[in-house]
């Protein structure tokens, strides 16, 4: 179960945070995509930016669990 744990939570940092980065730097893609859904740049960016505050705070869960063990 732990390494299962530790497995998922590696794969969604990774994922949340370069869409995160992505979305925050603006890259053409990703923006032209979410520009057809009816948001504007700046939502983009702001989603960008709790992508990245969601992988910050698995990593922070994570180092907490080790620290504590």
């Amino acid at each position: 179960m732990a390494v299962t744990h530790v497995v998922l939570s590696v794969l969604l940092v990774a994922i949340f945070a370069v869409l995160g980065v992505a979305k925050v730097l603006r890259q053409p893609s990703l923006i032209s995509r979410t520009e057809r859904l009816g948001f504007s740049v700046r939502e983009i960016q702001g989603i960008g930016v709790l992508e990245i505050a969601g992988a910050a705070g698995l990593v922070t869960a994570a180092v907490t669990a080790i620290v504590s063990a």
